[in-house]
């Protein structure tokens, strides 16, 4: 399946706008989709088909029945997912996602989401460190100087007497957590280490 073939009407079309490859790298941006309720792997599936750079932040959760227990996936962000596409794909998405409700805009335009944002959620995901669901918060920047995060910026906060750093999507006002040794951080508004004189 290709969004070569998809339209408003169901037909097909010679627009090259409509498809992914016909366009610049650079007019590649990441969208937040809010979908329909319990249907986020649905809409994975969707992008896949169609070929879209997608992430659902996921973790993995074990489910206990009185004779066996299955690993699941469990959502960071239930009700949304992210997928990198142009933006005229992104304003269509409700229309040839079938379970997509809206693309996140602002003043009437999708919102593009800084792709850092997005690349510290998969690092931080991926890192195997403990992670975990929290409230979005704002406050002083830090930046995470060695270990697997190095180079993320997040806040960071002191939770049960863990150091903790906060990575969020601040549109969403959705984020998670991650324990982190306090020695690995450093003010985000000093010069990285590494690119110090």
């Amino acid at each position: 399946m290709t969004l070569a073939n998809v339209t408003p009407s169901g037909g097909s079309t010679s627009d090259p706008f409509s498809r992914r490859d016909a366009l610049p790298p650079d007019a590649l941006a990441w969208y937040a989709l809010r979908t329909r309720h319990q249907r986020e792997f649905r809409v994975r599936e969707q992008l896949a088909d169609f070929q879209l750079e997608h992430f659902l932040p996921v973790y993995a959760a074990t489910v206990r029945w009185s004779d066996r227990e299955k690993q699941i996936e469990r959502l960071f962000f239930p009700g949304y997912i992210f997928a990198r596409c142009p933006e005229r794909l992104a304003r269509r998405a409700p229309l040839f996602l079938d379970f997509v409700m809206e693309t996140l805009s602002l003043d009437g335009a999708p919102l593009v989401i800084p792709p850092e944002q997005i690349d510290a959620l998969k690092r931080a995901i991926a890192s195997r460190l403990a992670v975990e669901c929290c409230p979005y918060v704002a406050g002083s920047m830090v930046r995470v100087k060695s270990g697997p995060l190095a180079g993320i910026t997040g806040v960071v906060q002191r939770i049960a007497g863990e150091t903790r750093i906060t990575i969020g999507i601040e549109f969403l006002r959705r984020a998670i957590s991650v324990q982190i040794d306090a020695a690995d951080l450093e003010a985000a508004d000093l010069e990285p280490a590494d690119h110090k004189a």
